[in-house]
């Protein structure tokens, strides 16, 4: 026998339907022994709601309502109401009595079986234990899945339908149960099966007169009440659909159950995988996000769950919690349920025009794809538009992130473009004004500039609102370059190299933190180059080869590999005496700085000098290669997730001052979020992956965004661009690779 097709056994006879395994599932539960007496069991949000369909002393149909908290140890229990409807009142009133209680305990063994779950009610005085199991058979349906408790509105409460889609796909059957009152507003239940169910579905609904709860079973008796119509369907990411009922109550004469084109809407969770994220949703579509499990990275520990978050416009609109939050027309719904959503990851050291103009346009996937909604690019040595790209991300016509832009500043001794170097007042008004006329966003400052010129740049830092970022210039210490104007030192490498002079002094760490925290200054962590640098030094060739295959580099020309190529064989990782290993003490010493700077309160931040000539950072992939790093050197998941999100919102608010800010998910800031898997606050390994990526209110699915890595991967493969092959060494190097050994 098909019990997904013939769920009448529950009803006409004491047959044993193949029964789940014991858990809190929602769905059809009965007892055998008390065939056509069952449960309905659906989660609503963070509660349980249970319907228990019964007979009275007399052998009618009755059902009683509860809602209530999940228990701990796969126990649930509550309190059992009876409803009353008084249709003589308009509107028509709802009356609830108290009749009872209810435990329904999924751990404790019944009748021998672990499969099966103890049922303890109290109605009217009356107790009893019932022995029940799962109805329908394993194995639910294909595709989109409706099942569930559905109701028509806040307008028209106190009634609803129970719909099971059963069977090999969702077109085999469908079982009804219709909850309602009869002429004296007392409830009572209708029960149907539609063998050939689909969006349109037309049934049959017949009452059935039983036995009481503690009686002997005996044969129950059908009797045709009326008709039940329903259209479901998904529309904007909802389930939903229209009702038409036309019942009386068979045992009962006189009155009607009339509904005619009534509202269908789910109250239960949905099904996992009802409706799939949607591939991509424009910033101009409003979202909201449903059931999920807020984490606004706000305060330490906070998780608001089963919440409601509205997009709007590229802005977080609204949180709320679940069925609470007034929604515009024409919304697209996400399901959250079960899912996390927080705060976008930030990479506040990019230099995404290392290998040319078509890995730049390709970099924002690459960021995207990993969860990156925010990036800051330090230096782009002027051959490319970096702010054009910026603008490119922000309307949507690449995949991308939220760019910021430095334009960097060199002094004579770096060697560098002439066009970005300066050795002079006068040349540094002429940059800072040339910066600000093509939209860059900062300055960076770097090792050879004199006093004069960054003082001159704290000038015109001012005047034109360019804050100063970057490395600490070898003509000033620490100190002076931060009474500059510096807002963000650009490695944690630089406080060793000035203030602790190239000496692993961890005595002098907090004098080095109080000078940072005292200026609020932010500092950017860059241990993914730091630890490159270092592997990579004196021709560790194994090293080398081992980042080759690190997950991202598919997704590279092969004029950044050739880059990587040509700066390990340089004398800036292979100078005379040097030989692997060399620098792994210097590396320890940098992680043991992170990690004393944040127990000292430093606002770090994260980023990843990529990508660059330094081996094997690849854009967005970097960012989980540093987040591993926060990981070793001892920060929990939130303190890394803070650094790599909150902090980053933080900095860019203290010296931009955005109309929308970022980095936590609250009400007003810019929606860069991420739907994810797993609580980040438990690993940061839990950010990988996100099944969904929103910046600025735009969405792409996680399956999306790997469709268009694969891509990616072929086209590189097939062929690479001569403009890629072609760029010159000191190109593909930028600034990035010579900050490490640069002091």
């Amino acid at each position: 026998m098909n019990c997904s097709k013939l769920v009448l056994c529950l009803f006409l006879m004491l047959a044993l339907c193949p029964r789940m395994g014991a858990a809190q599932t929602p769905g059809q539960y009965f007892d055998p022994a008390h065939s056509g007496h069952g449960l309905d069991l659906q989660r609503v949000g963070g509660q349980w709601v249970l319907i228990l369909y019964t007979y009275d002393h007399n052998g009618q149909p009755e059902w009683f309502l509860a809602v209530t908290d999940s228990q701990a140890d796969g126990r649930i229990e509550g309190e059992l109401e009876r409803f009353a409807y008084q249709s003589d009142r308009f509107p028509p009133q709802r009356a609830v009595e108290t009749v009872g209680g209810f435990a329904l305990d999924f751990s404790a063994a019944c009748a021998g079986s672990a499969d099966t779950a103890t049922f303890t009610w109290t109605i009217d005085g009356e107790s009893d234990q019932w022995c029940v199991q799962s109805l329908l058979a394993p194995g639910g349906p294909n595709g989109a899945d409706l099942t569930g408790q559905w109701y028509a509105g806040s307008a028209d409460q106190g009634w609803g339908v129970s719909v099971d889609f059963s069977g090999s796909d969702r077109a085999e059957s469908e079982t009804l149960i219709l909850y309602y009152y009869d002429t004296n507003g007392d409830p009572r239940w209708a029960f149907g099966v539609a063998d050939q169910a689909g969006a349109d579905s037309h049934t049959a609904m017949y009452n059935y007169a039983g036995y009481c709860r503690r009686c002997p079973p005996q044969p129950l008796e059908g009797t045709l009440a009326g008709t039940v119509s329903h259209r479901i369907e998904v529309v904007r990411g909802r389930a939903q659909g229209r009702i038409e009922v036309d019942l009386i109550y068979a045992f009962a004469p006189g009155g009607q159950w009339l509904r005619d084109d009534s509202p269908m809407l789910l109250l239960s969770d949905p099904a996992p995988g009802l409706v799939p994220i949607p591939e991509q949703l424009d910033h101009d579509t409003a979202i909201v996000i449903e059931n999920v499990s807020v984490v606004p990275l706000t305060e330490e520990g906070l998780v608001l769950t089963h919440h409601s978050v509205l997009i709007e416009q590229g802005v977080i609109a609204a949180i709320a919690p679940l069925g609470t939050l007034p929604l515009p027309e024409g919304v697209w719904h996400v399901d959250g349920s079960g899912k996390f959503l927080g705060p976008g990851l930030a990479d506040m050291h990019t230099h995404l025009t290392t290998s040319g103009q078509p890995a730049m346009n390709q970099s924002g996937l690459l960021l995207i794809a990993n969860g990156v909604t925010t990036a800051l690019n330090m230096g782009d040595g002027g051959t490319l538009n970096l702010p054009g790209l910026g603008q490119r991300f922000a309307n949507g016509s690449l995949i991308g992130p939220t760019l910021y832009a430095g334009r960097d500043a060199y002094g004579p001794s770096d060697g560098q473009n002439p066009a970005r170097t300066v050795s002079s007042r006068s040349g540094a008004t002429s940059f800072a004004q040339g910066a600000r006329d093509q939209g860059y966003d900062f300055l960076k400052l770097y090792n050879g500039l004199s006093p004069d010129v960054v003082d001159q740049f704290r000038i015109e830092s001012e005047r034109l609102g360019l804050p100063l970022i970057g490395h600490i210039p070898k003509s000033l210490s620490m100190n002076q370059a931060l009474d500059a104007g510096m807002r963000m030192v650009a490695h944690t490498a630089e406080v060793y190299f000035t203030f602790l002079g190239n000496q692993p002094n961890s005595d002098r760490l907090p004098a080095a933190a109080n000078q940072l925290i005292s200026r609020n200054v932010f500092l950017t962590d860059t241990l993914t180059a730091s630890e490159s640098f270092s592997d990579m030094y004196g021709g560790n060739t194994a090293n080398f080869n081992a980042y080759l295959q690190r997950e991202g580099v598919q997704y590279v020309p092969q004029a950044m590999i050739n880059g990587w190529a040509a700066f390990f064989n340089s004398a800036g990782l292979q100078p005379p005496g040097s030989r692997p290993g060399q620098l792994d003490a210097r590396l320890a010493f940098f992680k043991q700085m992170n990690r004393e700077f944040s127990d000292l309160g430093v606002k770090l931040i994260l980023g990843t000098d990529s990508p660059s000539a330094h081996t094997g950072l690849v854009a967005g992939f970097a960012v989980h290669e540093d987040l591993r790093l926060l990981r070793e050197i001892g920060l929990s998941a939130e303190q890394s997730y803070r650094i790599a999100a909150r902090h980053p919102g933080e900095f860019i608010d203290a010296t931009l001052a955005p109309a929308a800010g970022f980095g936590t998910v609250v009400v007003g800031k810019r929606a860069d979020l991420l739907l994810l898997d797993d609580n980040p606050l438990e690993s940061s390994l839990h950010l990988k992956r996100p099944a969904a990526v929103i910046a600025r209110g735009r969405l792409w699915s996680r399956g999306y965004l790997q469709s268009r890595l694969d891509l990616l991967e072929a086209q590189l493969r097939q062929s690479h661009s001569e403009s890629d092959q072609g760029l010159s060494v000191i190109n593909l190097l930028g600034d990035s690779a010579l900050h490490d050994h640069g002091h």
